[in-house]
């Protein structure tokens, strides 16, 4: 019995009948073939959700991120501050 080396995808788990399977018949080898977009689209078809709706919870999910600011950022921020306020002290008592 021989082993399958190949990576299970851990999206379809490799049933077949996902497009990026190899063993589908529909299976689109290269670059603009079949993708990792063509399990999420099989997986929301076989859990009941339309076609293609993991791209629109995924665009809903963009737009509520917080945004980050990192310490760098943040430090930089306070020292243009003091830059500023320090320029705006020094024109008032000339």
């Amino acid at each position: 019995m021989k082993k399958d080396k190949g990576i299970k995808c851990e999206i379809c788990m490799d049933d077949g009948l996902c497009l990026n399977n190899e063993k589908n018949p529909n299976y689109e080898s290269g670059l603009f073939g079949s993708d990792i977009y063509d399990c999420c689209d099989y997986l929301n078809v076989k859990e009941g959700k339309p076609k293609g709706s993991w791209m629109m919870e995924w665009g809903k999910r963009l737009k509520e991120k917080v945004s980050y600011e990192s310490d760098f950022v943040k430090w930089s921020n306070k020292v243009k501050r003091n830059l500023l306020s320090n320029r705006k002290s020094n024109s008032i008592t000339k």
